[in-house]
């Protein structure tokens, strides 16, 4: 079973206190709606995440993650033939956030809800300021 499959379960057995700025990553990897694909796939092997922020002009417009570079085709053959898609062709928008004061719980069901793995977290002024993912949405479960 993947851990997808399991954190709607893991959530639904008890609400989880807290807010999203306790457990968010702060200073998360992001890129840009015009890097190349070929940029997306190094990060996920390297950094080990699977999502990234899309960032323009300092305001958060989308988010790219492996599903959407496997949406846009086979990965190794579109980084090879098409290394000049960039990540505005194929990212998910509307981008869905919450903000630091928002509750975990909520963070939690709109992951659940759009079958999302990460949400950016914004300011008012809707600057990236973090994300939250399902193990940090998780982590506010501890003691």
């Amino acid at each position: 079973m993947l851990f997808s499959e399991l954190f709607p379960v893991l959530i639904s057995r008890r609400d989880i206190p807290g807010r999203v700025e306790t457990v968010m990553t702060r200073e998360p990897i992001t890129c840009a709606p015009d890097d190349p694909i070929l940029r997306i796939y190094s990060l996920i092997v390297a950094s080990g995440f699977s999502a990234f922020p899309v960032v323009q002009k300092k305001e958060t417009i989308g988010v790219i993650s492996r599903r959407d570079l496997l949406r846009a085709g086979n990965v190794r053959t579109s980084v090879k033939n098409q290394a000049d898609t960039t990540v505005d062709r194929v990212m998910t928008t509307p981008v869905i956030t919450v903000t630091p004061d928002d509750s975990i719980a909520t963070a939690s069901r709109l992951m659940i809800d759009h079958d999302i793995s990460i949400l950016p977290v914004v300011d008012e002024r809707k600057r990236l300021v973090g994300v939250i993912d399902r193990h940090d949405a998780l982590s506010g479960r501890m003691p």
